[in-house]
Protein backbone atom coordinates (compact mmCIF):
# COMPACT_ATOMS: atom_id res chain seq x y z
CA UNK A 1 0.00 0.00 0.00
CA UNK A 2 2.64 2.72 1.09
CA UNK A 3 4.43 2.21 -2.70
CA UNK A 4 1.16 3.07 -4.79
CA UNK A 5 1.12 6.19 -2.01
CA UNK A 6 4.19 7.04 -3.17
CA UNK A 7 3.98 6.75 -7.02
CA UNK A 8 0.69 8.89 -6.14
CA UNK A 9 2.66 10.81 -4.26
CA UNK A 10 5.37 11.06 -7.14
CA UNK A 11 2.70 11.74 -9.88
CA UNK A 12 0.58 14.38 -8.09
CA UNK A 13 4.63 16.48 -7.36
CA UNK A 14 5.64 15.95 -11.29
CA UNK A 15 2.34 17.46 -12.45
CA UNK A 16 2.93 20.45 -10.13
CA UNK A 17 6.18 21.23 -11.16
CA UNK A 18 5.33 20.38 -15.29
CA UNK A 19 2.34 23.49 -14.10
CA UNK A 20 5.02 25.41 -12.50
CA UNK A 21 7.95 25.41 -15.37
CA UNK A 22 4.99 25.72 -18.33
CA UNK A 23 3.70 29.21 -15.69
CA UNK A 24 7.28 30.32 -15.75
CA UNK A 25 7.44 29.34 -19.42
CA UNK A 26 4.96 32.03 -20.34
CA UNK A 27 5.63 34.43 -17.93
CA UNK A 28 8.94 34.77 -19.60
CA UNK A 29 7.81 34.80 -22.92
CA UNK A 30 5.59 37.56 -22.24
CA UNK A 31 7.93 39.45 -20.21
CA UNK A 32 10.62 39.14 -23.21
CA UNK A 33 8.39 40.16 -24.99
CA UNK A 34 7.30 43.61 -23.43
CA UNK A 35 10.84 44.69 -22.08
CA UNK A 36 13.13 43.55 -25.86
CA UNK A 37 11.59 46.67 -27.51
CA UNK A 38 10.33 43.84 -30.27
CA UNK A 39 7.51 45.36 -32.51
CA UNK A 40 4.80 42.63 -32.14
CA UNK A 41 3.77 41.32 -35.77
CA UNK A 42 0.14 42.32 -35.70
CA UNK A 43 1.40 46.35 -35.26
CA UNK A 44 2.99 45.49 -38.50
CA UNK A 45 0.19 43.79 -40.15
CA UNK A 46 -2.05 46.45 -39.30
CA UNK A 47 -0.02 48.84 -40.93
CA UNK A 48 0.49 46.80 -43.53
CA UNK A 49 -3.11 46.28 -44.39
CA UNK A 50 -3.76 50.30 -44.05
CA UNK A 51 -1.43 51.17 -46.80
CA UNK A 52 -3.50 48.43 -48.98
CA UNK A 53 -6.56 50.14 -48.10
CA UNK A 54 -5.01 53.45 -48.90
CA UNK A 55 -3.73 52.09 -51.99
CA UNK A 56 -7.04 51.21 -53.37
CA UNK A 57 -8.79 54.42 -51.86
CA UNK A 58 -6.29 56.79 -53.70
CA UNK A 59 -6.76 54.96 -57.02
CA UNK A 60 -10.68 54.69 -56.59
CA UNK A 61 -10.26 58.57 -56.00
CA UNK A 62 -7.93 58.54 -58.78
CA UNK A 63 -10.66 57.03 -60.81
CA UNK A 64 -13.58 59.73 -59.70
CA UNK A 65 -11.20 62.57 -60.20
CA UNK A 66 -8.57 61.32 -63.28
CA UNK A 67 -5.66 62.37 -60.64
CA UNK A 68 -4.27 61.83 -57.82
CA UNK A 69 -4.98 63.56 -54.37
CA UNK A 70 -2.19 66.32 -54.29
CA UNK A 71 0.71 65.94 -52.63
CA UNK A 72 0.93 70.39 -52.27
CA UNK A 73 -2.27 70.73 -50.01
CA UNK A 74 -2.26 73.82 -47.39
CA UNK A 75 1.54 72.54 -46.56
CA UNK A 76 0.43 69.38 -45.00
CA UNK A 77 1.97 65.66 -44.52
CA UNK A 78 0.87 62.75 -45.88
CA UNK A 79 -1.13 62.19 -42.70
CA UNK A 80 -3.38 65.18 -43.55
CA UNK A 81 -3.37 65.14 -47.03
CA UNK A 82 -5.12 60.99 -47.01
CA UNK A 83 -7.16 62.47 -44.51
CA UNK A 84 -8.89 65.31 -46.19
CA UNK A 85 -8.83 63.68 -49.60
CA UNK A 86 -9.79 60.57 -48.78
CA UNK A 87 -12.08 60.56 -45.42
CA UNK A 88 -14.39 63.21 -46.45
CA UNK A 89 -17.33 63.85 -49.30
CA UNK A 90 -15.70 66.28 -52.09
CA UNK A 91 -17.65 67.82 -54.80
CA UNK A 92 -16.85 68.88 -58.60
CA UNK A 93 -19.48 70.77 -59.62
CA UNK A 94 -23.32 69.28 -58.34
CA UNK A 95 -21.40 65.52 -58.05
CA UNK A 96 -20.08 64.47 -54.96
CA UNK A 97 -17.87 62.13 -54.13
CA UNK A 98 -16.37 60.18 -51.00
CA UNK A 99 -15.75 59.34 -48.32
CA UNK A 100 -13.47 56.97 -49.79
CA UNK A 101 -11.92 55.91 -46.43
CA UNK A 102 -13.95 56.02 -42.98
CA UNK A 103 -11.61 56.83 -40.15
CA UNK A 104 -11.86 55.46 -36.19
CA UNK A 105 -11.04 58.27 -33.61
CA UNK A 106 -8.28 55.86 -32.39
CA UNK A 107 -6.63 56.28 -36.06
CA UNK A 108 -7.43 60.10 -35.95
CA UNK A 109 -5.04 62.99 -33.87
CA UNK A 110 -5.56 67.26 -33.96
CA UNK A 111 -3.10 68.77 -35.93
CA UNK A 112 -1.95 71.64 -33.65
CA UNK A 113 -2.97 75.00 -34.28
CA UNK A 114 -5.92 73.81 -36.77
CA UNK A 115 -9.75 72.75 -36.12
CA UNK A 116 -8.63 69.59 -38.43
CA UNK A 117 -7.51 66.66 -37.66
CA UNK A 118 -4.69 63.79 -39.33
CA UNK A 119 -4.17 59.83 -39.92
CA UNK A 120 -1.81 58.71 -37.52
CA UNK A 121 0.10 55.02 -38.54
CA UNK A 122 -0.60 51.99 -36.30
CA UNK A 123 2.79 52.96 -34.89
CA UNK A 124 1.59 56.92 -34.19
CA UNK A 125 4.21 58.85 -36.83
CA UNK A 126 2.80 60.49 -39.92
CA UNK A 127 2.48 58.80 -43.40
CA UNK A 128 4.58 60.79 -46.04
CA UNK A 129 2.65 61.12 -49.68
CA UNK A 130 3.75 62.45 -52.88
CA UNK A 131 2.86 62.43 -56.76
CA UNK A 132 4.92 60.38 -58.73
CA UNK A 133 6.12 62.48 -61.97
CA UNK A 134 7.48 61.39 -65.25
CA UNK A 135 10.07 62.88 -66.39
CA UNK A 136 8.56 65.36 -68.09
CA UNK A 137 7.12 66.52 -64.90
CA UNK A 138 3.35 65.00 -66.19
CA UNK A 139 1.30 62.86 -63.05
CA UNK A 140 1.58 59.25 -63.08
CA UNK A 141 1.74 57.75 -59.92
CA UNK A 142 2.00 57.91 -56.19
CA UNK A 143 3.91 57.14 -53.25
CA UNK A 144 2.76 56.49 -49.79
CA UNK A 145 5.07 55.47 -46.94
CA UNK A 146 4.56 54.82 -43.21
CA UNK A 147 8.17 55.88 -41.62
CA UNK A 148 7.12 52.37 -39.37
CA UNK A 149 8.12 51.78 -35.50
CA UNK A 150 11.04 54.37 -35.16
CA UNK A 151 8.31 56.90 -36.73
CA UNK A 152 11.34 58.17 -38.67
CA UNK A 153 11.62 58.27 -42.62
CA UNK A 154 15.00 56.82 -43.48
CA UNK A 155 15.00 59.02 -46.51
CA UNK A 156 13.53 61.35 -48.69
CA UNK A 157 10.27 60.93 -51.46
CA UNK A 158 11.64 62.32 -54.61
CA UNK A 159 8.58 62.70 -57.51
CA UNK A 160 10.54 61.40 -60.31
CA UNK A 161 12.93 58.62 -58.34
CA UNK A 162 10.46 57.43 -55.78
CA UNK A 163 11.91 56.74 -52.05
CA UNK A 164 15.42 57.43 -51.94
CA UNK A 165 17.32 55.77 -49.10
CA UNK A 166 19.68 57.83 -46.90
CA UNK A 167 19.85 56.23 -43.61
CA UNK A 168 19.30 52.48 -43.79
CA UNK A 169 19.15 51.99 -40.31
CA UNK A 170 16.24 54.16 -40.22
CA UNK A 171 14.71 52.79 -43.43
CA UNK A 172 14.43 49.65 -42.52
CA UNK A 173 10.65 49.54 -40.63
CA UNK A 174 9.45 52.18 -42.74
CA UNK A 175 6.83 50.76 -44.91
CA UNK A 176 5.97 51.39 -48.56
CA UNK A 177 2.51 51.34 -50.23
CA UNK A 178 2.08 49.39 -53.39
CA UNK A 179 3.55 51.82 -56.09
CA UNK A 180 1.14 52.65 -58.55
CA UNK A 181 2.67 54.04 -61.51
CA UNK A 182 0.57 54.91 -65.06
CA UNK A 183 3.11 54.13 -67.78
Amino acid sequence: MSRRLNGFVLTYALRWIIFGVLMLGIVVFVLSNITCGCEPAPKKVVARARLHTFAVAIEMYHTDFGAYPPDDFHGGNGSEIMRHFLGKKLCAGSTTFGPYLEFTESQLRDIPGSPNKKIVSPFGGDYYYCVRVDSKGQPNGYLLVDPGKDQELGGRLDREKGFIVDDPQKAADNLIAPEKRDL
